[in-house]
């Protein structure tokens, strides 16, 4: 014959009519919170334990093996009748028993990790751990310094590298100028041959005359002064009637003596300031200026007259023909005729000085 389950009810009344006599059948005393819900339907969290319940142990345990697992919840309220109970001297073992694998192997791994931590803390307060992470510490540093080096070497050797190509195209272009100025060296040479070749011969027996002849008066400013004096208005200087003038040029007549000692210069500023006084008295020239401009350094001051400006264009075709005598090439004659005008304005500027000077001695003579 089967045995008959009891129902629900069954087992409520029963477990009411054991729990006044006893308890000693709760599983634990743990608490747990159930979910009650009543015919009407409302439900409610209610404190509850395991009660052992059955027609028999056996039975008790097979139920209890059988049903599902209920998970814990924990639960201290502050007025529990419960609180006060002592803890069950199984329930360490019993939560081994329903912890699941995946979680005791959790836990286990846990433990295990708070150990090796515990004993590494441990062994780093001995000496020989401090002597070890010195060391670590000491080894890095080293390996960090090492590092550092070969950095620097790295970049010492780039730099070096740029210097080398640097000093390389420095010494190419050095070699290169060297080249260019042996070359600029070269070709003036041949220019100067050239010209020398051109002129040469003429202006050496032009030299070789002069030297031979009066030194006052060379034979080449001659020939060129006659074959002026072929066309009008020539400014060859010739002879005149009287022995003591010349005509050195459109008529302009000065003293041959004055003239031979301008001529007998070696400097050409000489030349032109000689020149000067030659063909302008020196109390005509206090009061003559180049152009009759005003001075720039005494604005103040009146205007000169100027000099006479076709005596000007016989002064300078006098010059001329000495540079042309001299040898100075064609290039640069404009400019060294162009001088002319510092040296009459030096002299002009001498001979005021002179004048002013000698001004001032009288005046300190008369007092």
């Amino acid at each position: 014959m089967d045995p008959v389950v009891p129902s629900v009810r069954q087992r409520i009344a029963l477990w009411e009519e054991r729990l006044q006599r006893t308890q000693q059948d709760f599983k634990s005393k743990s608490l747990y919170l159930v979910k009650w819900t009543d015919d009407s339907g409302d439900s409610d969290y209610y404190r509850a334990r395991i009660l052992a319940l059955g027609e028999s142990e056996d039975f008790a345990e097979t139920e209890a093996r059988e049903r599902t697992r209920i998970p814990k919840r924990v639960y201290s309220p502050a007025s529990s009748d419960y609180e006060n109970e002592a803890e069950s001297p199984i329930k360490e073992k019993t939560k081994n028993k329903t912890t699941s694998g995946a979680e005791a192997r959790l836990l286990q791994l846990l433990k295990s990790k708070k150990e090796n931590m515990k004993r590494q803390a441990k062994n780093q307060d001995g000496p020989h751990s401090k002597k070890h992470h010195k060391e670590a510490m000491d080894s890095g540093r080293l390996q960090g310094a090492h590092e550092t080096i070969d950095n620097l070497e790295e970049q010492v050797e780039k730099k070096s590298t740029i210097i080398r190509q640097l000093r390389k195209q420095n010494e190419e272009k050095d070699r290169e100028m060297a080249q260019l100025r042996r070359l600029n060296m070269e070709l003036q040479d041949k220019v100067i041959s050239a010209l020398e070749d051109m002129k040469g011969c003429r202006i050496m027996k032009r030299i070789m005359d002069g030297s031979q002849s009066s030194p006052s008066v060379s034979e080449d400013l001659q020939d060129t002064l006659t074959e002026r004096a072929l066309r009008p208005g020539s400014s060859n200087p010739q002879p005149n009637d009287s022995e003591t003038m010349v005509d050195i040029g459109r008529g302009l007549m000065v003293k041959k003596g004055a003239w031979e000692h301008v001529q007998s210069h070696h400097k050409d500023s000489l030349f032109v300031k000689d020149l000067l006084v030659t063909i302008w008295s020196k109390d005509n020239l206090k009061e003559r200026s180049l152009h009759g401009k005003h001075c720039p350094r005494y604005p103040n001051r009146p205007r000169k007259a100027p000099l006479t400006p076709w005596k000007l264009d016989v002064m300078r075709d006098c010059y001329r023909a000495r540079l042309e005598h001299q040898g100075v090439p064609a290039g640069v004659l404009p400019l060294a005729v162009k001088q002319m005008n510092h040296f009459i304005v030096e002299k002009l500027s001498d001979i005021e000085k002179l004048a002013k000077r000698a001004k001032d001695n009288q005046g300190v003579a008369e007092v």
